[in-house]
């Protein structure tokens, strides 16, 4: 299978459909996305953590260190046991989140996950940063007047990817699936996976607790961010959407006015 990319155009016209959209839908002070980026602490950073020489290519880090979670953003290789036992490894991003244990967002599945030996593309790394942007701190709260913010990257994500007869009931599934791992569970629907022509790639994403896996490698060539420059907003909501839209009539393609309208009456 040829390699399928989400191209710059995809992604930055799908976010500008979602923002006009909601905006058009919902009383404007209710749309603030995040202008945060996704975090990239880089090699060095990491390296001088942990006490070590910056001049080697790659090195290990035992699941349990605790250190770890100061580096949110930091790419990683991630080596876990599959269900016959074998070693595998998945491309993954310290998640920049608050939860107590140290977690990963790994990329998984044979279209996604090749050579991890190898410099991550473009596309992996627009998928870490977008796993990464779902579990940054405060995804699926709501603003401090208690109103529902649709710009909110949990909120506006089961608004880019909800079908329109599933619409009632849209609230309650925006914090079910940021309170079961947002990134997973958007993925389980099927949303991220990505066509072009008559070719999809499945992509499918997982959250590994880092004293779970059985080994930790952090390689120097794995800390380039996607050259996109996505802020968290765009790359949670503008990657999925442009994802969504990419399948066309294969994912039942959501009603953007409707859902944001929805999650807002729901908490009215």
């Amino acid at each position: 299978m040829a390699e399928i990319k989400l191209s710059s155009h995809q992604i930055e016209d799908a976010a500008g459909v979602f923002a006009e959209t909601v905006q058009a839908a919902t009383d404007r002070v209710l749309y603030q996305p995040s202008e945060r980026a996704v975090p990239c602490p880089g090699y060095d950073t990491a390296a001088s953590l942990f006490g070590l020489d910056s001049k080697m290519p790659e090195f290990p880090v035992a699941p349990g260190d605790q250190r770890l979670g100061a580096l949110g953003g930091l790419r990683v290789r991630v080596g876990v046991h599959s269900r016959d036992r074998k070693l595998v490894y998945l491309p993954g991003i310290v998640l920049p989140d608050t939860h107590n244990d140290v977690r990963i967002g790994c990329l998984s599945g044979p279209d996604i996950v090749r050579d991890t030996q190898a410099q991550l593309t473009d596309l992996q790394q627009v998928l870490l940063e977008q796993v990464a942007a779902m579990h940054m701190p405060g995804v699926g709260e709501h603003a401090q007047n208690r109103q529902v913010n649709v710009g909110d990257i949990g909120h506006a994500a089961l608004i880019a990817i909800t079908a329109p007869e599933a619409t009632p009931g849209i609230h309650g599934r925006v914090h079910a699936f940021v309170g079961s791992g947002l990134s997973q569970s958007v993925a389980k629907t099927g949303a991220l996976s990505i066509a072009r022509g008559h070719d999809t790639r499945v992509v499918s994403e997982v959250i590994v607790p880092a004293a779970q896996a059985a080994q930790i490698i952090i390689p120097r060539h794995y800390q380039v961010p996607a050259s996109l420059g996505l802020s968290a907003s765009e790359a949670a909501v503008g990657v999925t959407l442009a994802a969504v839209r990419s399948q066309g009539s294969s994912y039942r393609q959501p009603d953007l006015a409707r859902n944001a309208a929805a999650v807002v009456a729901q908490y009215a």
